[in-house]
C-alpha cells in the first residue's frame, strides 16, 4: 500500500465528514474511525487556525473581496466570480463540468474596500455551515430508505451517507461503507447545496449572495448566489503548488518495450491468433480502403425523402431468427440495468467489490494509474487477502492510459505508479496478467465479474476520466449471460498465460450456463474476434432492416460502410440520428468526425453534438438495441477484441432510449449547418480510416 494514501483525503473531505459525524453523535453514540476525525474539531482555540471572514463584497464584474484577521492583522483576498448565466439558464451547467472552485490570491491591504462601488455579501458563521450540511445530508439520505447516498466532495473524495432505522445520519468514506447497504444515489457537494436553495432562501429572505465560513483551512469559504443558483468553493493558492508529476519518459520507454516484445510473446504463446490477426489486418486494410462492391455513391443533391412515420417497424421475431443464423450460438438470457456515467457505475463497482464473497474477475482495456484508479486498486488488493482476485489488462491500452492526465486532478494528488500491474501485485494476492498487443491490436473489452453472478459490461475503464469527466455507459447484468462472460474471461485468462493458446486448447472449461430464471429475457452477446466480425455484420444488417428508427451514439465514427448504410436508411424514410462528442481523446478522430457529421447532415441525417466527451457506444434500430465496448471504427469492427450485448426485449430497449438517447438529445446541440472543415481534415480522415 502506498504510504501517501492517507494524504489523498483532502481537508475539505475531513471537515465535511467531521461535521456530519458531529451531528450524528449529538443524537446517539457514534464511534468513527480515528483517521476520519478532523483534528480541528473540538480543539480549544481552533478558530485561530483557519480564516473567518469579517467582510466580503462583489462588484458588477464579479470581482470578489474577502477580508479576515490573522494574528491581529487584516488579510485581504481577491478573486473573480463567473457570474455569467450558464447556457440554458440557472443551474443548467453540464454535469461533467469542472468543480466550481475559485482560487483566491492575497491582495495589498491598502485597497479601500469600503469606498468601492460594491455589493456587500452577508456572512454566515461556521455553525450555520455545519447545520446546513447536516440538514441537507439527512434529507438526501432520506430519499433512499434502506440504501445509501454517495456524496462527492469536489472530485477529491467520496462520502457514503445513510440513515439507520431510527432516522439517524451516518457517514463514512465510500471505501469504508458498511457491507450490504447499496448506493442508490450519487451527487456532488455543489448539487447538494443547490438542491437545498429553497431552504437557504427561506433563511435569508431578499438576499442575493451569502458567504459561509466553513472552518476548513483548504476551502475556508463557500459563496452562494441565491438568484443565479450558483455555488463557488473558495481556496487559497498554494505557494508551493507543483504540477502533478508524470512518468512521461518512462512510460514512452515502457510502451516501446511492450510493443516490441508483444510480437515475440504473441508468436510464442498465441501463434494461431497472432498470425490470424496479421492476415486479418492486411486483408481488411485493403477491403476497407477500396470501395465496397455494390455500393453505388449517393447523390448528395437529391433531397432526403420525408420520414416514413407510418412505416411498420422491422419484425423482431424474424430479425432474431436471422441473427441466430448470422451469429450462431450468440443467444443467451439475463437482465439489464443501465448505469449511465461514472456517478452511477463507480459506486456500484465499489459496492460489488466490497460485497463479493467468492471471486472477482476484471477484464479491462485501461486500468489507469491516477489517484482515483489507485483507490480502486487498493480496494481490490484488500479483498485479495480474502477471496481470489484476477485482473486481465490490455498492455498498450493501460500504458497509454497512464500517459494521459484527467482534466482536473486535486492539488494534493500523488504521482501514480509507473506500472499499475506491479502496484496491484505488490503486497497483495491479486493475480494480474497483461495482454500482449501483436500488430498493435488489443483487447478492448470491459467486463467485470463478481461471484460469477453479477457482471458489469460496457465502455468504461477505471480512472478519473470515467468517474468524473466522460459521459459513458455500463450495464449491470444478471442471469445466464454472466456465465457466458465468465467463460469468455476464463478463455482470455488462459490465452494470456505461459502456455497461451496451447493450454486453452488442451484444457476444457467446466463452466455451465444456468437455466433462465423468472424475469430473465433473451439477450445476445456479439463479438469482434480474429476473422469473426459479428458486431459489424449485425450492425450493418440492422441498418438495412430498420424501418422507423436508427439512433446511434459513438465517439469514433470512421467506418465508411456504416456511414453509407446510415444514409441509405435515411433515404428509405427512416428517422436516422447520431450523437457525436464535441471533443474526443484523439484529435484526428475528432477532425474526421467533422467530415462524417457534414456528410450525414447533407443527406438528411440529424446530427447532435454532445457537450464535452461522450464515450457511449450504443445504437437503437427500431425495437432492437446494441451497446458495449465497440466503436464504429476499423479497430473495433475488424481488429480488436470487443464485446457488445444486444436485445429486442421491449423494456430493455426502452430503458436505453429513455436513459441514454432521449436525455442526450435534450442535452446536445443539433447541427443546423455544416461544421467548418479544411483540407487537413481529409488527411486526418485517411489516418482515422485505418484505426
Amino acid at each position: 500500500m502506498r504510504s501517501a494514501k492517507a494524504k489523498s483525503v483532502g481537508l475539505m473531505v475531513l471537515a465535511c465528514l467531521a461535521f456530519l459525524l458531529a451531528g450524528c453523535a449529538s443524537e446517539r453514540e457514534f464511534s468513527p474511525a480515528p483517521r476520519l476525525q478532523d483534528p480541528l474539531v473540538g480543539r480549544e482555540g481552533a478558530a485561530a487556525l483557519f480564516p473567518v471572514a469579517e467582510f466580503a463584497s462583489v462588484d458588477a464584474s464579479g470581482s470578489l473581496l474577502i477580508r479576515y484577521r490573522h494574528e491581529g492583522a487584516a488579510v485581504l483576498l481577491g478573486g473573480r466570480l463567473d457570474t455569467s448565466m450558464p447556457e440554458g439558464g440557472a443551474g443548467e451547467q453540464d454535469v461533467h463540468s469542472l468543480p466550481p472552485v475559485l482560487a483566491l490570491t492575497r491582495l495589498d491591504t491598502d485597497v479601500d474596500v469600503d469606498t468601492k462601488e460594491v455589493t456587500p455579501i452577508e456572512i454566515r458563521p461556521v455553525e450555520d455551515w455545519v447545520a446546513l450540511l447536516r440538514h441537507l445530508a439527512t434529507e438526501a439520505a432520506g430519499l433512499v430508505p434502506g440504501q445509501g447516498v454517495v456524496l462527492d466532495i469536489l472530485r477529491e473524495q467520496e462520502l457514503f451517507l445513510y440513515l439507520d432505522e431510527e432516522g439517524g445520519l451516518h457517514a463514512s468514506l465510500l471505501a469504508n461503507k458498511p457491507a450490504g447497504i447499496e448506493p442508490a444515489l450519487a451527487l456532488g457537494l455543489d448539487e447538494l447545496l443547490l438542491d437545498g436553495l429553497e431552504r437557504i432562501r427561506g433563511d435569508a429572505p431578499g438576499m442575493d449572495m451569502l458567504l459561509f465560513n466553513t472552518g476548513d483551512p483548504a476551502y475556508p469559504f463557500v459563496v452562494l448566489s441565491l438568484t443565479q443558483a450558483r455555488v463557488w468553493f473558495l481556496r487559497h493558492v498554494a505557494a508551493n503548488a507543483q504540477p502533478l508529476g508524470m512518468h512521461a519518459t518512462a512510460h514512452t520507454v515502457q510502451a516501446a518495450y511492450h510493443a516490441l516484445t508483444s510480437q515475440a510473446r504473441g508468436l510464442t504463446t498465441q501463434p494461431v491468433s497472432t498470425l490470424g490477426r496479421f492476415l486479418g489486418g492486411v486483408t481488411t486494410a485493403v477491403v476497407d480502403t477500396l470501395p465496397a462492391p455494390g455500393l453505388a455513391p449517393l447523390d448528395p443533391s437529391e433531397p432526403p425523402p420525408p420520414l416514413a412515420v407510418a412505416a411498420e417497424p422491422m419484425d423482431l421475431a424474424t430479425w432474431e431468427q436471422e441473427l441466430d443464423v448470422m451469429v450462431p450460438g450468440s443467444e443467451t438470457f439475463g437482465r439489464i440495468r443501465y448505469l449511465v456515467d461514472g456517478d452511477r457505475f463507480f459506486p456500484a463497482l465499489v459496492h460489488a467489490i466490497g460485497d463479493a464473497k467468492e471471486a472477482i474477475r476484471i477484464r479491462l482495456y485501461i486500468f489507469d494509474n491516477d489517484d482515483y484508479a489507485v483507490n480502486i486498486a487498493d480496494l481490490l488488493k484488500g479483498r485479495s487477502r480474502e477471496i481470489p482476485v484476477e485482473i486481465l489488462l490490455d498492455g498498450l491500452g493501460t500504458i497509454s492510459g497512464g500517459m494521459a492526465q484527467a482534466e482536473f486532478t486535486p492539488e494534493h494528488a500523488q504521482p501514480g505508479p509507473l506500472s499499475i500491474a506491479a502496484y496491484l501485485r505488490a503486497d497483495s494476492n491479486v493475480r494480474v496478467r497483461v495482454l500482449p498487443n501483436p500488430w498493435m491490436q488489443g483487447d478492448h473489452t470491459k467486463a467485470l465479474l463478481f461471484d460469477d453472478r453479477v457482471a458489469f459490461l460496457g465502455g468504461m475503464n477505471i480512472g478519473r476520466e470515467y468517474r468524473y469527466e466522460w459521459h459513458d455507459l455500463m450495464a449491470a447484468l444478471e442471469g445466464p449471460v454472466v456465465d457466458r462472460l465468465v467463460e469468455d474471461f476464463d478463455k482470455a485468462w488462459k490465452r494470456a498465460g505461459l502456455l497461451g493458446e496451447f493450454r486453452q486448447v488442451l484444457q476444457v472449461g467446466d463452466q455451465v450456463e444456468r437455466s433462465p430464471a423468472p424475469g430473465d429475457y433473451p439477450l445476445r452477446l456479439l463479438y469482434t474476434r480474429t476473422g469473426d466480425y459479428q458486431i459489424l455484420r449485425s450492425q450493418v444488417a440492422a441498418l438495412r432492416k430498420a424501418r422507423q428508427r436508427v439512433w446511434i451514439q459513438n465517439a469514433y465514427l470512421t467506418s465508411d460502410r456504416v456511414l453509407y448504410e446510415m444514409i441509405a436508411a435515411r433515404r428509405r424514410g427512416v428517422d436516422v440520428r447520431v450523437i457525436l462528442p464535441y471533443r474526443t481523446d484523439a484529435g484526428f478522430i475528432g477532425r474526421s468526425n467533422v467530415l462524417a457529421a457534414n456528410l450525414l447532415l447533407r443527406n438528411g441525417v440529424r446530427v447532435y453534438i454532445f457537450p464535452g466527451m461522450s464515450h457511449v457506444k450504443a445504437a437503437a434500430y427500431d425495437g432492437w438495441a446494441c451497446f458495449g465496448s465497440a466503436n464504429f471504427d476499423r479497430l473495433s469492427l475488424r481488429l480488436n477484441r470487443e464485446t457488445n450485448i444486444a436485445t429486442s426485449h421491449p423494456d430493455a430497449v426502452q430503458g436505453l432510449v429513455d436513459e441514454v438517447f432521449n436525455r442526450d438529445f435534450a442535452r446536445a446541440l443539433e447541427l443546423r449547418e455544416e461544421l467548418p472543415a479544411s483540407w487537413l481534415d481529409y488527411l486526418h480522415e485517411l489516418v482515422a480510416d485505418q484505426l
